[in-house]
Formats: C-alpha cells, sequence, structure tokens
C-alpha cells in the first residue's frame, strides 16, 4: 500500500490493544481440576478460551491466547494417567442465542503451554470429552454438530493415537449430534452417550425429536444399543440427556432427561433398569441450557444437579438442596475423584474452586472473560467505556484511572440489562439511556435515580411475537441524535422517538420488517418452551441519524431489509443491498461522518448456518451497494462496521474472532488482532485516536492511538523513517503509583481505594494485572518506524520556542515499528542509586499546555510532528496558578540537582583521598560523610539504616516537590516556608562539608610535604 518496511513486515503497524476489564467473568462451560496438585484448576469459557489457575483461583492465566483460532471451549479433560495432557473440544454446547461455535478438538502435551489441533473442525460445538482412565491415547468425543443446521460430522467419535485420526463410532444421521458421555469407572469398555436433535434458527428453538436417545456401548464404542425404551425412562419424545457415573457403586448411572415426563432417572445395573427420583421443575427449567447431573465420586447418594441454581442431593436423587454460588446458570461441575470437598465450579458468572464442599468459593471477579454485547464512550476526560454484559448488569469503566490500574471500585452501573444497547448524552454525560429486552431505563448518575422509559412497558415473556404489539427483541437500539441531545430513539418492529428523555414516545415509521407470519410464532418445543423473547424476528436491529445530517435515518432489519428516511421518518425509502440475502441480520448501519450519501452496513447469517461475511457500501444513499469483504476470509462473519471520524477511506470491523481494518475505504481489509485474543467482536467505537472494542467474551478492549492507521488512510506516509504525527493530547495526570507491597514468586499488589490490584509475571516476564484493567502506558503516543537498523536515534519533545523538554526514546534501533509514551511530563532529577527512603529523584512537573513538536533524529534529515497540548476541558486550571507551582518545583528540582552533584562529587574527591592516605584523612573522611549522610542518605545504606535514621536533606526536598506537584494549584505558603528552611539547612550542609574538606586537604598536605611533594588544592564545588 505504497508504504515502505522492513522485508516480510505487515502492511502496516500492528499496533497493540489494552485490556482495561472489567475482570467479571462471563459464562463458563467447562472445568476440570488436577489430580494431584490441589491448587491446579481449569475452565473454559463460552467465548473466552482455557484458562488455569495454579494458587486455587487466586488468579488465572489464559492458555490458549494466540494458540486457538476459536475461543469458545465447550469440554476439557486430562488424561487421568498423563494430566500434563490437556484436551480441549471447542464450540459450547449449551446453545442459547448467543452460542459461539468452535473448530474441533485441540490437544496440549505440557499442560498447555503449547497446542495442535486435531481436526474434527466441523463438528462446531462439543459437548464432553472422555479420556481413557490408563491410555492417555484413547479418547471420546461428544460432538454435537453445527446449531443451525444440518451436518454430517456429528455424533460420537472416538481417536486411539491420541486424536491422529478419528472413528465416528456413533451417529444417527445430519440432525442429531452427541452431547454428553459417560465411562463405567470399574470397566473403561462400558460407555453411554446421549444423544440430541436440536436446532437454533433467529425466529425458533427446537430442543428435542427422533435423533434424541440413550445408548450403551460394552465393547469401547465398537457396537452400540439403545436404551432409550429401557423399562422406568420416559416415553415420548426426548430433548438434552445428562450422564453421570460414580466410582462409590458399581452400576450406578444418572440421567438427566428432558421428555415430558422428564426428571431425575437413576440406574444400578448400568442402564438396563431405571427408577425415576426427582421431577420438580425446579430442577429443569430450561433443560436445553442446562440438564447437567455430576455424581459424587465418593458417596454414592450424593449427586449434583446444575440449573439456574447448584443443588445437591444426599438421599440418591429424592430431594434436593440449594449449594450457595455467587451467580447463577450453572454449566459444570468437577469433583475431585479422591476429595468430593474438593471442586470447581462453572456457571454464567465465571468460575470458582471450593475446598470446602461448596460452603465457600474464590472469587470470580479475576477473571476478563465478559460477554458485552454493544459498546458506547462519553465525553468525560478521561472518556468511559459502556456496555451491557451478558447475564450481568450493565457496566461503566473507566478508560483510565488515577490510581494506575482499572479495579472495581471504578465501576458502575448504569441501567438497563444484560443485553442492551446503551447512549450516552454528549452534554451530560451523567444521564445515560440502556435496554435490554423489555426494558428500557433512564438513569442518573448524579443522584442514582432510575426511571423505566420503556415505549410500551408490557410484560411480553411466554408470548410469541405475533400476540405482542410491538416485538423488542433480545437486543435492540438505543441510539442519541447527533445533533440534539435531547432526541432519543429506540425500535422494535417501528422506530420510536422521544424529545423528552423517554417521558413519551411517537412512533415514526411504518413496520419495517417483512412481516413473515411464519416467524413470528411461539419459540422452543416440542418439549420446553422458550418464555424469553430471545427469538423475537421480524424487528429493527440496526438505527442511526446521520451525523452530517440532520433528520436522515438509516435502519436495518434482522430478516435483512435496510430502510433510509430522508425527513426524521416522515417517509421511508427501501435501500437493501441486492446482494444481501434474505433474513440475513442487519448489525450495523454507520451513516458516514463526511459524506450524508454515504453508509456502510454489516450483517451475518451465521445462524442461518452461513458463516460468510457481509459488509456493503453505498456513496448515493442506498441507489446502488457493494460489498467490500476483499481480506476477510470465510468463517469470520462480521457483527460491526465503524468508520473513522477524521479519515473517510479508514474503516474498521468486528468479526467472529477479532478486527480487521482497511486503509482505502473497504476495497482491502487485513487483521489488525496483535495482542487481541481471537474473541467475537460484538461491536466497536471510535473514541478521540482510540479505538475501544466491546468482545463477547474477553471484555473491554482499547487500542490507544490509531494515527499511524489515519495517516495511511490519508496517503500521509512517505518513505522511512517514519514519525507519526500524534493526535493531540490532553493534560490529565494520574496520580503517583499506589502503595503496593512484594514481588516474591514475580507477584505483588497495589493499593486501590477500597481494593488492592493484584499483578503477576507473565510467561514473558512482563508484569500484568490479573484482576484489574490496565492504564495506558503513558499520555501520548509516538509511533516511528525504520526501514533499517539505527545504531543511534532520538527521539524528543521540543517545546514552541525549540528548547528540549523530554527525549523519550533513544540508542539503537531495529528495523519496522515503535511506539514510545510520553507521560506529558518534562525532565526529572535522578537521585543517587543507593538512595534512603524518597530520595531515588523528583520527576518532572506536567507540561503547560500549547504547541509542542516531536523530532526524530534516525540518520539523514530529522522528522518533525506537531501536536498540542491542551488542558481538561472545564477543568477552571488558572495559568497564574500553574506558573506559581513551576517557579516552586522548578527551585526545588534545581536544589536536589546540586545536592546530588555536591555528594556525588565530595564522596569520589574522598575516595581519591582515602586510597592516597587512609590513616591521615579518615578523621575528615569521617566528619564529610557525616555531612552528607545528612544530605542524602548513607553510601551505602542498609534496611535499619532506612528506618532509623532521619530522612536526609535530598528526601525532604523530593517530598515535598511531591506536595507542590499535587494538583494544578498554586503551592501555599507554608510550602515556600518549609523550601526556604530546607535551603537554609542546605547551605549550612554546603558549608560544613566544605570545612570537612578543607579540613582533609590539610591533613593530606602535611603528608605529601614531608614527602616533598607537591600538596592538594581545595576542589571548586568547595568555593561555591
Amino acid at each position: 500500500m505504497g508504504r515502505s518496511g522492513a522485508a516480510g513486515a505487515p502492511a502496516w503497524p500492528p499496533l497493540p490493544w489494552r485490556l482495561i476489564g472489567p475482570h467479571r467473568g462471563g459464562r463458563v462451560t467447562a472445568v476440570a481440576g488436577h489430580p494431584t496438585d490441589r491448587l491446579t484448576f481449569f475452565f473454559g469459557a463460552a467465548a473466552g478460551g482455557v484458562w488455569v489457575t495454579r494458587n486455587g483461583g487466586v488468579s488465572w492465566h489464559n492458555l490458549t491466547d494466540g494458540a486457538l483460532r476459536r475461543p469458545s471451549v465447550g469440554a476439557l479433560a486430562l488424561a487421568p494417567a498423563e494430566p500434563r495432557r490437556l484436551y480441549v473440544g471447542l464450540g459450547e454446547s449449551c446453545v442459547r442465542n448467543d452460542v459461539v461455535p468452535g473448530d474441533g478438538v485441540w490437544r496440549s502435551d505440557d499442560a498447555g503451554a503449547h497446542w495442535e489441533s486435531l481436526g474434527l473442525a466441523d463438528t462446531q460445538h462439543i459437548g464432553r470429552i472422555l479420556v481413557h482412565p490408563t491410555d492417555p491415547d484413547t479418547l471420546y468425543v461428544a460432538a454435537l454438530g453445527h446449531a443451525f443446521g444440518p451436518n454430517p460430522e456429528r455424533g460420537v467419535f472416538r481417536s486411539r493415537d491420541g486424536g491422529r485420526s478419528w472413528d465416528l463410532i456413533l451417529h444417527r444421521g445430519p440432525d442429531a449430534g452427541a452431547v454428553d458421555l459417560a465411562m463405567d469407572p470399574d470397566d473403561p469398555g462400558v460407555l453411554y452417550a446421549a444423544l440430541w436433535e436440536v436446532r437454533r434458527q433467529p425466529w425458533t428453538f427446537v430442543s428435542g425429536g427422533p435423533g434424541s436417545g440413550l445408548y450403551r456401548s460394552e465393547d469401547g464404542g465398537n457396537h452400540w444399543v439403545s436404551i432409550t425404551e429401557a423399562p422406568g425412562l420416559p416415553g415420548g419424545v426426548w430433548g438434552r440427556v445428562g450422564l453421570a457415573t460414580t466410582p462409590a457403586r458399581p452400576g450406578r448411572l444418572w440421567a438427566m432427561i428432558e421428555a415430558r415426563e422428564g426428571g431425575i432417572f437413576r440406574s444400578d445395573d448400568q442402564g438396563a433398569h431405571w427408577v425415576g427420583t426427582n421431577d420438580e421443575l425446579a430442577l429443569r427449567r430450561r433443560p436445553w441450557y442446562y440438564n447437567h447431573i455430576v455424581a459424587d465420586p465418593v458417596h454414592p447418594d450424593t449427586v449434583y444437579v446444575l440449573d439456574l441454581e447448584c443443588r445437591r442431593s444426599t438421599d440418591g436423587g429424592h430431594t434436593f438442596a440449594a449449594v450457595p454460588t455467587a451467580h447463577g446458570d450453572h454449566h459444570a461441575l468437577w469433583i475431585d475423584p479422591r476429595d468430593p470437598q474438593r471442586l470447581i465450579n462453572g456457571h454464567d458468572g465465571g468460575a470458582a474452586v471450593s475446598f470446602d464442599g461448596g460452603a465457600s468459593w474464590s472469587s470470580t471477579f479475576n477473571q476478563p472473560t465478559a460477554q458485552f454485547y454493544h459498546v458506547t464512550t462519553d465525553t468525560r476526560v478521561p472518556y468511559r467505556v459502556y456496555g451491557a454484559q451478558q447475564d450481568n448488569t450493565t457496566l461503566s469503566v473507566p478508560s483510565q484511572s488515577r490510581w494506575g490500574a482499572v479495579g472495581a471500585a471504578e465501576w458502575a452501573d448504569v441501567g438497563g440489562g444484560e443485553s442492551g444497547a446503551i447512549a450516552v448524552r454528549p452534554d451530560a454525560p451523567h444521564i445515560v439511556y440502556a435496554g435490554s429486552y423489555n426494558t428500557l431505563t433512564r438513569y442518573d448518575g448524579q443522584v442514582g435515580e432510575l426511571r423505566s422509559i420503556h415505549p410500551w412497558p408490557d410484560l411480553t415473556a411466554g408470548r410469541p411475537a405475533a400476540a405482542v404489539r410491538y416485538r423488542f427483541p433480545w437486543t435492540f437500539p438505543v441510539v442519541l441524535s447527533p445533533h440534539d441531545p435531547t432526541t432519543l430513539y429506540t425500535a422494535a418492529q417501528v422506530v420510536f422517538r422521544s424529545q423528552n428523555e423517554g417521558a413519551s414516545w411517537t412512533v415514526i415509521s411504518p413496520d419495517l420488517s417483512r412481516q413473515d407470519p411464519s416467524k413470528m410464532g411461539p419459540s422452543g418445543g416440542p418439549i420446553t418452551g422458550q418464555a424469553m423473547n430471545a427469538e423475537y424476528y421480524g424487528t429493527v436491529s440496526a438505527l442511526a441519524e446521520s451525523p452530517r445530517r440532520r433528520g436522515l435515518l438509516w435502519a436495518g432489519t434482522d430478516d435483512g431489509l435496510v430502510h433510509v428516511s430522508p425527513d426524521g421518518g416522515a417517509t421511508w425509502e427501501a435501500a437493501t443491498p441486492e446482494e444481501l440475502p434474505r433474513d440475513s441480520y442487519v448489525a450495523v448501519v454507520e451513516p458516514s461522518a463526511h459524506d450524508a450519501d454515504a453508509a456502510f452496513v454489516a450483517a451475518h447469517r451465521y445462524k442461518l448456518d452461513d458463516p460468510a461475511p457481509y459488509i456493503f457500501r453505498t456513496t448515493d444513499r442506498g441507489c446502488h451497494w457493494t460489498r467490500i469483504v476483499s481480506g476477510i476470509p470465510g468463517g469470520e462473519w462480521v457483527r460491526a462496521v465503524r468508520q473513522d471520524p477524521q479519515e473517510p477511506a479508514l474503516l474498521y470491523c468486528g468479526t467472529e474472532t477479532g478486527v480487521y481494518v482497511s486503509t482505502d475505504g473497504g476495497d482491502g481489509w487485513q487483521r489488525a488482532n496483535a495482542n487481541l485474543p481471537a474473541v467475537p467482536i460484538y461491536d466497536l467505537a471510535v473514541h478521540g485516536q482510540d479505538l475501544v472494542a466491546a468482545t463477547h467474551g474477553r471484555s473491554f478492549w482499547i487500542l490507544d492511538d490509531v494515527s499511524p492507521w489515519r495517516a495511511q488512510a490519508a496517503g500521509a506516509v512517505g518513505a522511512a523513517p517514519i514519525l507519526h504525527r500524534p493526535a493531540d493530547a490532553v493534560r490529565w495526570i494520574p496520580r503517583a503509583a499506589g502503595g503496593g507491597r512484594g514481588a516474591a514468586g514475580g507477584a505483588g499488589y497495589r493499593a486501590l481505594p477500597y481494593t488492592a490490584a493484584r499483578w503477576e509475571r507473565s510467561a514473558a516476564g512482563e508484569p500484568e494485572w490479573v484482576d484489574s484493567g490496565a492504564n495506558p502506558a503513558g499520555g501520548l503516543w509516538l509511533s516511528y518506524e525504520l526501514s533499517e537498523p539505527v545504531a543511534e536515534l532520538k527521539l524528543h519533545i521540543e517545546d514552541e520556542a525549540g528548547r528540549l523538554v523530554r527525549i523519550v526514546a533513544e540508542g539503537a534501533h531495529a528495523a519496522w515499528f515503535h511506539r514510545a509514551a510520553w507521560d506529558l511530563r518534562e525532565a526529572g532529577v535522578n537521585g543517587l542509586p543507593s538512595t534512603a527512603r524518597r530520595a531515588a529523584g523528583i520527576s518532572g512537573l506536567p507540561v503547560l499546555p500549547g504547541p509542542y513538536r516531536a523530532v526524530l533524529a534516525a540518520g539523514g534529515p530529522s522528522r518533525v510532528q506537531p501536536f498540542a497540548v491542551a488542558l481538561v476541558p472545564g477543568s477552571g486550571v488558572d495559568p497564574a496558578a500553574l506558573a506559581a507551582q513551576r517557579e516552586l518545583h522548578g527551585a526545588i528540582r534545581a536544589a536536589f540537582r546540586q545536592l546530588i552533584d555536591l555528594v556525588v562529587a565530595a564522596r569520589a574527591w574522598m575516595q581519591q583521598v582515602r586510597a592516597e592516605s587512609p590513616a591521615t584523612a579518615a578523621h575528615a573522611s569521617h566528619q564529610l560523610e557525616a555531612v552528607l549522610t545528612g544530605m542524602a542518605g548513607p553510601e551505602q545504606p542498609s534496611a535499619d539504616s532506612l528506618r532509623s535514621h532521619p530522612a536526609p536533606l535530598s528526601a525532604q526536598l523530593s517530598a515535598l516537590a511531591e506536595v507542590v506537584a499535587l494538583g494544578d494549584q498554586a503551592p501555599t505558603a507554608q510550602a515556600w516556608e518549609v523550601f526556604r528552611e530546607q535551603s537554609r539547612h542546605f547551605d549550612a550542609a554546603r558549608q560544613a562539608a566544605a570545612a570537612a574538606v578543607r579540613q582533609a586537604v590539610e591533613a593530606v598536605n602535611r603528608q605529601r610535604a614531608a614527602a616533598g611533594r607537591a600538596g592538594l588544592s581545595v576542589p571548586a564545588w568547595c568555593e561555591d
């Protein structure tokens, strides 16, 4: 694309992403514990990969980033005979409306450090993996298959060579797959398999059919017989079945069956005969989502059922009591075969560990696996990021924190619900509008008031779409006008507008959907109805008003239509792309910020078993469209497209596994994940120079400063070396680092308000937060590129007058792309390497607002880029106060620099004197060191000296500098007085040091005179 770079380099800079959290767990579908290491556990997230804890749940680390191509985990298992071998089946089998497919089975032989694909990629959803107890190469996979269509690669698969090859050993056609497996603990040749006929479509969900059933094999899977009609089991159509065996009683088998007369069933003769033990509906509220049963390995009559609650029976499955847990919707439970008190539980809020049988659990607020549906930002400085988390609350999370890490104390719930879109008033960011199925609220953050403003607050649960007045789907648009912050839009099958903050609404469109009655019937069945409105269909799924032209509205539907209104909703025109297939879900309509007649559409059809990407561009208000997906491979369906507000040719899109960027208006795309893990990107937002991603499985991420991409899109990239023009900076300065303790074992803590943030060393040796979001590295990113290695490079900041402000980077550099962070501060003053207490140095003050320039010298002509630093809008900072602050802070820094220079020179001079005349200079040397210790602490401080000696003058100056630098305010009168007193102490110390030096010179010179040698002169610094 017309740029220079190192051989083999990507077409543009790989800009890094930053995780801001929240560290609040999302849905977990698979768990396992290490058989012998009591503190090691694993979990697989529905859309977040595989994680491990080696400290009993205190912290978790991802094992699959950069290795697995898909993030959804349906099953995981450690080989009992070789627990470092880990098998993972991708694609969750809890097929709710946001289900994420996978690409088969993966294996690690080193506890997750490295991975290899084992095939079965088209199974898409895997419910269970069983590994032979003594042969780690023999394993069985319950493959559910496609959730949204028929496919042949489903059923029970077996491998006898560690996954190198597979045999399909139980198959019932293209519509039914295997969802669960169990093995007889006494005879691994006896296997049980549950098959499930299930199909999701955007407008309905069917769980159950003739393909569902229960099967047994007595020869390791070579032959199977149906035991669906065994005595004691329910008749009729079956849906999902959960299975469990226990070594506590030979021959015992448990089944949790979705059927009209379903419930919990138990067999004590390997499935030949059964008895129903419990048919309570409370244990099978949504069996297609749960139906998990887990048997205690030690106590034969203890069994767990996972549903909305985790329930336990100790009387053979007849009665159950709830086990207290921190979250609902349970999907996985592992029990230590040797110690049933040791558990790990997976639910919609993450994974938690227990060592007391479920009486207490580890935290789930250390797992950044939240699943978000949308993202928006506000106008604060620093800005906040908003989204709705699946099966949790909405959240507002700061883009960065004054405390060095983004902790939970700075999160905020802003109303709405788990699936909704959010809109924030730009002129009053404390006003937030948030939706979710059947909910729309107005939240006033200043007073904490929440008000329902839903256009039609009618409880629709349990009713089909055809039976309700307005079809509000699972997630519906909530949009503020870019021209009037008091105008709010939302949509069902029609578009609503409110101009009084939701107190009343006006319908401004007809039904914009296809109005297909065949797709508006009851959802669920044939056994269990789906009472929520997650399958409401024929609705407006995307809505936006042009930022270029007031009243120019765009609407897209979930059944593949696009409409445009040029007059604020008075009339609507069809504007559907010809190449957009029927029933596509229009996820985003993005009106151009640069051209009123231009817009972009992102759509997907994966819920119709079509994984192709669909992005369209129009420049004539929808009369003609061009499909623009070159560079996005099949299987990467698109959920969002956004245009950069500064550069019209720069586009961003979010796909099923990441982010793609185009710098030519969409003609070509390239993957831009860098360190962003493979994860569904449900939405993107551009805020200033930042790109913000709402992932559906890995929380919020920010790419700080897209300036290099903007330069490429603008055609402003010249020959290397390249210094990209940085974005203008806002002078927002975080507070000094909070107190922390410890780095033993590569971990430590930082104090945050009301809590502490934990950091640990990553595999690369870098510290990373394990329970908090990361702050940006500095206040301004400087990006530069080299076509060849450079031995001497200097990147620095100058003010308007050309004075040096700060050196940001220097020294040898390798070829290609580099980034350096500048914290918007002037150069500071370094202390002594062994300085006691707080005298390690004094940081420079934040620079004054105004124009600056970055200068890159890397051989040849320097590259120069201008930028500006501005005050925080509305901060009310007084320039005179800043000038007074700089006056005193500069005086302190000058005194500190003089003090350090004096101490360094004095100790170096005395070292020479000691070497020449140790006995003669001993007394004077002792006197001088006593003075220098008072100035800067002992030359070789010990732990005791740091606590027992008075703070040296250098520490006092450093502490005063911190006081003066705190806030953008003029120094207090008492700060000036303290400095004057410290200056007097410094003058006295200099005089005492000079006197000690003169005494040493006299003593040495007497010795030199006796030897006939010339005497020493008093050092010049003693004469100052």
